[in-house]
C-alpha cells in the first residue's frame, strides 16, 4: 500500500507539477463548469502562500495551499489527483495544515468548496466545518467568521460556499503563548519578550518550533535532536509516538528534558565537536531548533556531513533558527539590528548551504526577517 505520511514544502519549480494535480483533480466535474488551470497563477501560489505537496515518484498526487492572517487561518486551496482520491490524502494533508499552525494563536479556519461539489462539502463538514450561510450552533463563532469575512475580503461567490471551523484551545497551542518555559533558569523571559515584540533574535520564534514540529509530524519514526534544550518541541514529538534521541552539551537541560521525557535516549556532549561515536542508530528525522548558530561556519561543513550519513533513505534533516534565504537578506537583518546583532554567531543562509552541497536539496520557509526553517534532504 502507498505510504502518503510524508509531506513536504512545495519549491517554485514544484507549480507545473501543482498545476498537473490541480487539473486532474477537476476532472471529478461536469466539462461545462471546469476549467484548467495557468502555470503563472500556480507559481505566484508557491510564492505567495505556505504550499507542502504528498508525492510519489515525481508525480504530486495532492496538496494544500494556506495563509495565516490576523487570527485566521485560510485554507487556499487542497486538492487530490482524480485517481488518488478517496484514500485519505485530503485528510492527510487538512490535518498538516491545522496542526501545523497550532501554536500561532489561531481562532477559526476558513476555506472555500464548490457548491456543485458535495462529497467536499461532506469531507469538510465530517471534519467539523460549518456553511457559512447555515444557522450554526454557535452565534458567537457564526459572527466571528462574518467578520473574518469583513476584514480580509476572503469571501464566498456564486460558484462557492464559505465553510469555517472553530479552532480549539488545545489545537491552537503546542507550545502556548505566555508563561511557558521556553528553557532553563531564566532565558524563557528573553523569548518572549523577543518574540513578542517582533525583534532579533527570536521573532518568529513559535512559528519556527511549529512548523518544524507540523513538517516532521509528516512521518512518523526516529528522530535525533541537537541542541534538545529542555525538551519542549521533542517533548511533543515524544508524546506523539516518536523514538527520540537527543544531544545537548547543558546537564541542567537534561535533567529538565529526562523528566518530561524519561525513555529518550539524552545524551550530554557539546556537538562543536561533532557527533558522539556511542550514536548508533539511524533517523527518520534530524531537527535542531536555535542551536546551529553557535558553530562556525567551518565546524558546521563537517557536521552537517556527518549528520547526512545518519539519515534513512527519504529522511530529512530541518533547522529551525535565526536564518535566511541569502547573504542580502542576512546583511538587511544585521543593518536593522546593529545595536543587538551577535557577531560571534555564524547564522544559516539557505543560499550558502547549496552553494556547498550541489547534491542536496535545500528547501527554506521564511518565518520573520531573522528566522526560517530549512529542510535538507539528499
Amino acid at each position: 500500500m502507498q505510504n502518503y505520511d510524508y509531506i513536504r514544502p512545495a519549491r517554485g519549480d514544484d507549480a507545473g507539477r501543482l498545476l498537473d494535480c490541480y487539473n486532474s483533480a477537476n476532472q471529478v466535474h461536469k466539462p461545462e463548469v471546469r476549467a484548467d488551470g495557468e502555470l503563472e497563477t500556480f507559481k505566484q501560489i508557491v510564492k505567495t502562500d505556505h504550499v507542502f505537496l504528498i508525492e510519489d515518484q515525481e508525480i504530486v498526487l495532492g496538496w494544500i495551499s494556506y495563509k495565516v492572517l490576523s487570527v485566521y487561518l485560510l485554507v487556499t486551496g487542497l486538492y487530490v489527483r482524480k485517481e488518488n482520491q478517496r484514500v485519505g490524502i485530503a485528510q492527510r494533508l487538512l490535518n498538516f495544515a491545522i496542526d501545523g499552525t497550532s501554536g500561532l494563536g489561531l481562532s477559526l479556519c476558513f476555506l472555500k468548496v464548490l457548491k456543485n461539489a458535495p462529497w467536499a462539502i461532506s469531507f469538510y463538514q465530517k471534519n467539523g466545518f460549518v456553511l457559512l450561510e447555515s444557522d450554526s450552533d454557535d452565534p458567537v463563532m457564526q459572527r466571528e467568521a462574518e467578520l473574518m469575512v469583513e476584514r480580509t475580503g476572503f469571501t464566498k461567490s456564486k460558484w462557492s460556499y464559505l465553510l469555517y471551523k472553530k479552532l480549539k484551545l488545545e489545537e491552537t497551542t503546542l507550545l502556548g503563548h505566555r508563561g511557558f518555559d521556553l528553557w532553563a533558569d531564566g532565558y524563557d523571559k528573553d523569548v518572549r519578550i523577543g518574540e513578542e515584540s517582533d525583534t532579533y533574535p527570536f521573532a518568529g520564534y513559535q512559528r519556527v518550533l511549529n512548523t518544524v514540529y507540523g513538517i516532521v509530524r509528516g512521518r512518523v519514526g526516529n528522530v535525533l535532536d541537537i541542541g534538545f534544550g529542555t525538551g519542549i518541541l521533542t517533548r511533543r514529538l515524544y508524546d506523539d509516538g516518536y523514538v527520540i534521541t537527543g544531544i545537548d552539551f547543558s546537564k541542567r537541560m537534561m535533567e529538565i528534558a529526562k523528566e518530561k521525557m524519561p525513555q529518550a535516549n539524552l545524551i550530554q556532549w557539546d556537538f562543536t565537536k561533532g557527533l558522539p561515536k556511542i550514536l548508533d542508530a539511524s533517523f527518520d528525522w534530524i531537527i535542531s531548533t536555535y542551536a546551529i548558530h553557535h558553530l562556525t561556519d567551518d565546524q558546521k561543513k563537517p557536521l552537517f556531513l556527518e549528520l547526512m550519513g545518519y539519515l534513512k533513505p527519504g529522511g530529512a534533516i530541518v533547522f529551525g533558527d535565526v536564518a535566511f534565504q541569502s547573504l542580502r537578506e542576512l546583511e538587511d537583518a544585521r543593518t536593522k539590528d546593529h545595536e543587538l546583532w551577535d557577531e560571534a554567531e555564524e547564522y544559516l543562509v539557505a543560499d550558502e548551504i547549496k552553494g556547498i552541497f550541489p547534491d542536496w536539496q535545500v528547501d527554506f520557509l521564511k518565518m520573520s526577517y531573522c528566522s526560517g526553517v530549512l529542510v535538507i534532504k539528499k
